[in-house]
């Protein structure tokens, strides 16, 4: 701008989702009061899964709010959220991303193996941080106790409870 004094500046604003994930990419935080989540719950709440059952009904149900996560056991869970992390590594059979996904609410961090993660790639661009996904999988839940030793010799024990989702489908969620 020093030399082209000149230059019009474009009256250009971002939607919430791209303003936060630009703020994130440069910040590593966003400074929005308002979470992107929160500022756009209708469209988030009409939306449904793109793929359909041999019936023609939707896959899935309304997604669950990330503090309403449980322990699904053997059965599915259905959640949205912002991409937080999306970490993509190596190993023996292929790849796997660790992931953390938010909502207003609450995070969830995840996993997705070597074979899902393909299946998604065939059809999509790789999530970023910033970006909004759906997903389904199982939840389970791992209960840490950890045992401290405070100044007067005395043992205190924290009850850490950590959620995780294998993701086995995802989709992207355009707003």
């Amino acid at each position: 701008l020093r030399d082209r004094p000149t230059l019009p500046i474009p009256d250009a604003e971002w939607g919430v989702i791209e303003k936060s994930a630009r703020q994130r990419l440069a910040l590593g935080v966003a400074l929005d009061v308002e979470h992107p989540m929160e500022a756009l719950r209708t469209q988030f709440a009409e939306w449904v899964v793109p793929e359909t059952t041999a019936d023609g009904k939707p896959i899935g149900g309304k997604p669950t709010q990330l503090d309403q996560v449980k322990d699904t056991g053997t059965g599915s869970l259905l959640a949205i959220g912002l991409v937080d992390r999306w970490d993509v590594a190596t190993y023996a059979q292929g790849t796997r991303v660790n992931f953390t996904i938010e909502d207003q609410h609450g995070s969830l961090d995840g996993v997705v193996w070597n074979d899902d993660y393909r299946r998604f790639l065939a059809t999509n661009d790789v999530p970023h941080v910033g970006s909004v996904i759906a997903m389904s999988g199982r939840v389970r839940t791992r209960v840490i106790e950890l045992e401290t030793e405070d100044e007067s010799g005395e043992i205190m024990t924290e009850v850490i409870e950590r959620r995780e989702i294998t993701a086995s489908r995802m989709w992207p969620v355009k707003i």
